[in-house]
């Protein structure tokens, strides 16, 4: 078993997201998926974190805009062109309702690039921006 895929089983079968590694935690995990695997070589709790923060950022929702996906800062960008012809306002009216309520209530105020985030780490789905 590699520090990901400790990682990913962790992230699978936790009942809140580990904010620093716990060996025992991982081992009674592993010992779920086979005793006889043992704990990875090199395991330390900053490769553990590397592998668990790019799990997490990897399985997040992202923008499309225009067919191109774009990170939340890409957007924003986009926004501050004059030219480019889209606003804050139209990126929220392409928001899931329910979700963007979710995430006012969840931090707002805030910046419109950590709303947008938040957003993304919330909502299951592409926010897609034609």
């Amino acid at each position: 078993m590699t520090i990901r895929e400790l990682a990913q089983n962790l992230i699978d079968h936790a009942e809140e997201t580990p904010s620093t590694i716990n060996l025992d935690r991982a081992a009674e995990i592993i010992g779920w998926l086979d005793p006889s695997i043992g704990l990875p070589e090199g395991l330390t709790p900053e490769a553990f974190m590397e592998a668990f923060n790019d799990i997490i950022v990897s399985s997040r929702s992202h923008v499309v805009f225009n067919g191109k996906k774009l990170t939340a800062d890409e957007l924003l960008d986009v926004v501050a062109d004059p030219e480019a012809g889209i606003s804050w306002d139209t990126i929220v009216n392409y928001m899931d309702d329910d979700i963007r309520e979710y995430v006012h209530r969840d931090i707002a105020p805030c910046s419109e690039l950590d709303f947008l985030n938040r957003y993304l780490e919330v909502s299951p789905d592409d926010l897609i921006i034609n």
